[in-house]
């Protein structure tokens, strides 16, 4: 039976230590650690951290480079025990991006646990650096430190929310939300030191993966955690899963759709779906696991802030908020409670709300007052989180977008307002309305309706605004169609009526014949030569991972819409294609079709 989580993450950690000293804490394909052997080592790397010259009164936040590997999680631990934040920063990112953030936080230390790394990195002036394989600290003594009780409201870790480009914006989370969110977890997810394997894939630069260590750890239960190789070859990933029968697997609904072929029947307990939207899932998806969730939670908050168990009848809800946390939809002056079916923005209340920005006055953290449903006022302090959504009369949450236009598109964001406001002002275009969604069956399409007076000048108009963007580097942001208007719909109560520009859409590019055209390439396609050239098999793994093709064989993956997310799925693919010795550093530094196809010539591998 699980136990109840009380007390500080340290008081819970003893435990486990105290009641499992032998067994294996933590296994990567290098490194095997018992929790006893964890305790001590994390003690000597506390120590260190104790010796530097730390500002107590201030917010201090050790980034870590890190590879999902043991020494990872030892430093995570240490830090918590020398009370101060952590920030892992996936070292898979861009050596420039790296450097950038441990510039922007001037922390007196920052560690690296991936041997492979970039050097550059070892080259930011205003840090101590630890390689966390070569302690040369090991003669400093931790087993006498006393690791003083830390306070909850103090940030355990941090998360960067700005994605492998542009400026870092860290958000920082304190111990009362994650060890109520930990709690939950043990409750909802039965875990204990009887579960067995706990498998750690997920980048660790993502929130998710701090859950996937520091909750198993306080429950006595063993971390296996998988190499990048092991993690995006998904018969190895999937065969592990089947062998280990896992107790529960948190995974993105993207990379569950690679191993999920593969996955035998009952072998988990509790499938957890993390990090994007759940799509459509197939009915062996609930053979595969006794118990399918659900959980959504911006990264501001705690890693999960509502969770829904999923049944074969899933329409979408992102469930309740869980234990202690609250979840209320607000009207557009964010100061009245709506009631159920009323679509308003997300607001977040309750343990779960993290304490904000670092050096940031965003008022998307604030304390507001609040009408209720019941009449009751209240003042409490809270997260916008720039969602919309509404109630059923069960109580369940529905996502209804984002209240600031801001979409994803090709795994980038995109704030469509802006891009309007943009092209506006840089072209010729004198009103347009951009809008993202599903005009056939299955393909959500980013479309732009423009009022012209002269129609034969659509494509002309479209070729501008392509041409454009193009230039800026930000080819995920070009419309997949233009669509002529006489004029926009607006409906009783005086918004862009979305439905009726669907039909618009949908008329158009079945009167016009672009949508024939399109259908008609697609079987052109099948019917080519089976074994294009490497550049044309890479430009067509491009094209569907990216599920767009305004790209050309000199652009760089990362500015037409890639990720970390769809670079592990375009490595999944080209494996899947016996490109077996690809790694993800492969992936981001021959980030170009051209530079790809090179690199696998010169290797031999065609």
């Amino acid at each position: 039976m699980a136990d109840v989580i009380t007390g500080s993450f340290l008081d819970r950690l003893d435990l486990s230590v105290s009641r499992n000293n032998d067994k294996n804490a933590l296994i990567d394909v290098h490194e095997t650690l018992s929790y006893r052997e964890l305790d001590e080592l994390t003690d000597l790397c506390a120590a260190y951290i104790l010796s530097l010259s730390f500002d107590r009164k201030q917010i201090n936040i050790v980034p870590i480079v890190a590879a999902r590997n043991v020494r990872t999680v030892v430093w995570m631990i240490a830090c918590v025990k020398a009370d101060v934040a952590f920030l892992n920063i996936n070292s898979d990112f861009p050596a420039s991006y790296i450097v950038k953030t441990i510039n922007s936080l001037r922390p007196p230390l920052y560690i690296v646990t991936d041997q492979g790394v970039d050097k550059a990195i070892y080259q930011v002036g205003c840090s101590a650096s630890v390689d966390a394989y070569a302690f040369s600290f090991v003669n400093k003594d931790g087993s006498n430190i006393r690791f003083e009780h830390r306070d909850p409201e103090r940030a355990i870790y941090a998360v960067s929310t700005s994605g492998t480009t542009g400026v870092p914006k860290i958000t920082l989370i304190p111990e009362r939300a994650f060890m109520n969110y930990s709690q939950a977890m043990v409750e909802m997810h039965a875990l204990s030191n009887e579960c067995g394997v706990a498998l750690c894939h997920l980048a660790p630069n993502f929130d998710v993966f701090i859950k996937e260590c520091l909750i198993p750890l306080q429950q006595g239960m063993t971390i296996r955690l998988l190499s990048n190789e092991e993690k995006y070859n998904p018969r190895f990933f999937s065969h592990l899963v089947n062998q280990l029968s896992s107790h529960w697997l948190s995974i993105t609904f993207t990379l569950f759709q690679t191993i999920g072929p593969f996955l035998e029947a009952d072998k988990i307990k509790h499938l957890i779906f993390v990090g994007e939207a759940l799509g459509k899932l197939k009915e062996s998806t609930f053979q595969t696991a006794d118990k399918v969730w659900n959980e959504y939670g911006p990264a501001e908050c705690t890693i999960g802030f509502t969770a829904h168990q999923v049944t074969s009848e899933f329409r979408g809800s992102i469930g309740t908020a869980i234990k202690n946390n609250e979840l209320i939809i607000l009207d557009k002056n964010l100061d009245v409670e709506l009631s159920y079916g009323e679509i308003g923005e997300i607001t977040l209340l309750g343990k779960g709300v993290g304490l904000g920005y670092l050096n940031s006055t965003n008022t998307q953290f604030e304390e507001r007052t609040i009408k209720r449903i019941s009449g009751e006022n209240i003042t409490t302090y809270c997260y916008r989180a720039n969602d919309l959504g509404h109630k059923d009369k069960a109580g369940l949450v529905y996502f209804n977008g984002r209240a600031d236009r801001k979409v994803k598109v090709r795994g980038q964001w995109v704030h469509l307002q802006e891009l309007e406001k943009l092209i506006i002002e840089s072209t010729v275009i004198d009103e347009i309305k951009i809008f993202y969604h599903e005009v056939f069956p299955g393909e959500r399409s980013l479309v732009s309706y423009l009022r012209v007076e002269d129609k034969k000048r659509i494509e002309s108009i479209g070729n501008e605004v392509s041409d454009f963007l193009a230039q800026r580097h930000n080819r995920y942001e070009i419309p997949d169609y233009f669509i002529p208007v006489d004029n926009y719909p607006y409906s009783m109560n005086d918004k862009l009526d979305e439905k009726q520009l669907i039909v618009m859409c949908a008329q158009y590019l079945e009167s016009s014949g672009t949508r024939q055209a399109v259908e008609q390439d697609e079987l052109d396609g099948n019917a080519a030569d089976s074994e294009p050239s490497l550049d044309g098999l890479l430009f067509n793994l491009w094209n569907k991972t990216l599920q767009h093709n305004n790209f050309t064989v000199s652009d760089s993956f990362f500015n037409v819409g890639g990720n970390s997310l769809l670079g592990y799925k375009l490595l999944s693919s080209l494996q899947e294609l016996g490109y077996d010795e690809l790694t993800v550093k492969d992936i981001h530094e021959k980030d170009t079709i051209v530079a790809m196809a090179r690199f696998i010539e010169a290797k031999g591998w065609v």
